[in-house]
C-alpha cells in the first residue's frame, strides 16, 4: 500500500499525529508526504520526522493544489510493486486497522476504489460541531451505504480512500488537467477521481469498518465556506457523471439525475 498525504499549512501537532497513526497502522506500506508549499514552518518539522520515521517527504516550492500533489506522487514517487494507493488528508487520524480494511474490497477485480468511515475529532466542541457530526453520519452511513449497495459510491472521501494502483496511473494525467468551462478545476478533486474510476467501468464501495478521524470547521462561517466549495463541485461532477453513466452504470445515471440533481430543487420549491 502506498499512502499519500498532501499537506498545506496544516497544524504541526495534527500533521505529526496524522503521520504517526499512518506509520503505526497495520499493513505493508510506503508513506509519502507532499508538502504543498507550506509557509508555517511545516518543512522543518517534516524534515525532522523523516529522520525518525519511515516516510518519504517531497517539497513543492509554491502551493500547487492537491491535484498536483497526488499527480506528482503517482507519477514519480510510488514504487512499481505497489498494488493499492491510499490517499488521506493531512488533518486525518487513522484507526490501527483502517488501511487494511479500506483496501480489502479491492481484492475483487471489479472494484476500483473504496472509501472509509469518517468521525470527527472535535465533535463535542460546540453545538454546531455536534450537528455536523450527525450530518456526516447520515451522509456516510445512509447515503454512501445505500450507494455501496449498487457499488456506485459517487465520492471517495479525501479523509480515507483507496484506489487500485494501475487504474490510478491510467487516469492520473486526465485527473490533474481537468477543466470546466475553460477554467482549470481546483476543488472537488476527490469526486472527480471517483468519477474517473466509475467511468472506466469499475465499482466503488463504502467500508464502514475502515475508520478515520478528522476535524470540521467549528464556526458557521467556516462551515458554510466549506459547503459552498463542496456543493459547487457536487453540481459540476454530477453533470459529468451523466455524460458517461448511461453507458456504464444505468442505476448510477438514474440516481444522479433523479436524486442528486433534482431533489435539492424540489426541496427548495416546496
Amino acid at each position: 500500500i502506498a499512502v499519500v498525504i498532501p499537506c498545506f499549512n496544516e497544524s504541526p501537532e495534527l500533521l505529526e499525529h496524522s503521520i504517526r497513526t499512518v506509520c503505526a497502522a497495520r499493513g505493508e506500506k510506503q508513506v509519502i508526504v507532499i508538502d504543498d508549499g507550506s509557509k508555517n514552518g511545516a518543512r522543518g518539522q517534516l524534515a525532522e520526522l523523516a529522520q525518525r520515521l519511515d516516510i518519504h517527504v517531497h517539497y513543492f516550492t509554491e502551493n500547487k493544489g492537491k491535484r498536483e500533489a497526488l499527480h506528482y506522487a503517482v507519477k514519480n514517487l510510488i514504487d512499481d510493486d505497489v498494488e493499492f494507493v491510499v490517499t488521506i488528508d493531512s488533518d486525518t487520524v487513522l484507526e490501527g486497522d483502517a488501511l487494511i480494511r479500506v483496501v480489502e474490497p479491492l481484492k475483487s477485480p471489479r472494484i476500483g476504489a473504496a472509501t472509509g468511515n469518517v468521525l470527527l475529532l472535535n465533535e463535542s466542541q460546540n453545538l454546531l460541531t455536534r450537528m455536523i457530526g450527525t450530518y456526516y453520519w447520515v451522509g456516510l452511513n445512509i447515503y454512501k451505504q445505500a450507494q455501496s449497495v449498487i457499488r456506485s459510491v459517487v465520492c471517495c472521501s479525501g479523509c480515507l480512500a483507496a484506489y487500485r494502483a494501475p487504474l490510478l496511473r491510467q487516469v492520473i494525467d486526465e485527473f490533474a488537467s481537468q477543466r470546466f468551462l475553460g477554467e482549470r478545476c481546483t476543488h472537488s478533486e476527490d469526486r472527480h477521481l471517483t468519477n474517473l474510476v466509475l467511468r472506466e467501468g469499475y465499482d466503488v464501495v463504502y467500508v464502514e469498518d475502515a475508520v478515520s478521524w478528522t476535524e470540521t470547521p467549528a464556526t458557521v462561517r467556516g462551515f458554510l465556506r466549506q459547503q459552498r466549495r463542496w456543493k459547487r463541485g457536487y453540481i459540476r461532477e454530477s453533470i459529468y457523471t451523466l455524460s458517461y453513466a448511461w453507458r456504464t452504470k444505468r442505476l448510477l445515471f438514474l440516481q444522479v439525475l433523479f436524486w442528486d440533481l433534482s431533489a435539492p430543487f424540489l426541496s427548495f420549491g416546496l
